[in-house]
């Protein structure tokens, strides 16, 4: 590891990470195989020393010595020390952008499928990982600094509004977007700014990518229909309309008017009866489709075998 990477940009660095529980502990193991120099700060923590690690005293020292300032997702902008990184114009990174900067330097292949929303993004990410054969990354529970492909892979990222603020390179082939309602306004504020947190899911795509949109959602016409949030082509997907440039689930088919434009007739289901459980799985075959490495009926066969997530109704 130390010889492989030594002329990573994060090699031998000085960081402080801020919040010490499940992310910060696998930046700390991360950056520790790179010889890096740690501190740590977390509310709930007063120890000295964790893991090795030094508690970062904040009445002592400077945050002018730290190369990175690495924030766990749920710790606020307003949260006195990252305030503080800001104003001063520290590097503050997450471990989600240290994970691609790991792929970057190891000039992996891989194609980066992206999901977020209020509700629904871990059954699309779980549908679309199995398809796939990789596991959902990030906000799923799947550690992104503990599964680093060895090798050219798909790459499946289930990112909240937490982890979305923090991030700016990052540039999905295939961004999904399943709703936008309003949730977590105590750490937001204000509706707007979670939904402009979110929105950051597209901001870096390019006409290459996709962008795949629940066109049932008004919050999500109004700021995909109305203004131009996007560069990517979007595939607008709904359960209740038949979209002219879009695909639509109804209760017995499919009704795709953007690759196949025809109609695939689907067997009786009891996954899905339910409503959201038909848009979890349009949104999952729009992504696929546009990976363009499996036909359309291994898709839908794939995608059929679905029994959603064990904690869900």
């Amino acid at each position: 590891m130390k010889k492989q990477f030594k002329k990573f940009k994060f090699f031998k660095i000085k960081s402080l990470i801020i919040g010490f529980g499940k992310t910060g502990v696998s930046i700390s193991k991360a950056l520790s195989k790179l010889e890096c120099e740690l501190s740590y700060w977390d509310d709930t923590r007063k120890k000295g020393k964790i893991n090795g690690i030094k508690r970062y005293d904040v009445c002592k020292e400077s945050l002018e010595k730290f190369n990175y300032i690495f924030v766990s997702p749920g710790v606020s902008k307003t949260h006195f020390i990252v305030a503080k990184a800001y104003k001063m114009k520290c590097k503050v990174v997450s471990d989600i952008e240290l994970y691609f900067e790991f792929l970057k330097f190891m000039q992996l292949k891989y194609k980066f499928i992206a999901v977020t929303g209020t509700n629904g993004k871990s059954t699309v990410a779980l549908m679309i990982a199995k398809i796939l054969n990789v596991k959902p990354l990030a906000n799923y529970g799947n550690l992104v600094l503990e599964n680093i492909p060895k090798d050219d892979d798909n790459i499946v990222l289930e990112l909240s509004s937490f982890q979305l603020e923090y991030l700016r390179e990052i540039k999905p082939d295939i961004s999904i977007f399943t709703n936008l309602e309003s949730d977590h306004l105590t750490y937001h504020g204000t509706f707007n700014n979670y939904a402009k947190s979110k929105i950051k899911i597209t901001s870096n795509q390019t006409p290459k990518d996709f962008l795949i949109l629940n066109y049932d959602c008004k919050n999500l016409r109004e700021r995909f229909l109305k203004t131009k949030n996007s560069n990517a082509k979007i595939i607008w997907v709904s359960t209740k309309s038949i979209l002219n440039r879009g695909i639509s689930i109804l209760s017995d088919r499919i009704v795709d008017n953007y690759f196949e434009k025809k109609n695939i007739i689907l067997k009786k289901n009891i996954f899905l009866a339910l409503q959201h459980n038909r848009l979890n799985f349009v949104i999952a075959y729009a992504a696929l489709q546009t990976l363009k490495t499996l036909n359309f009926k291994k898709i839908i066969n794939g995608l059929f075998n679905f029994r959603g997530l064990p904690h869900r109704i």
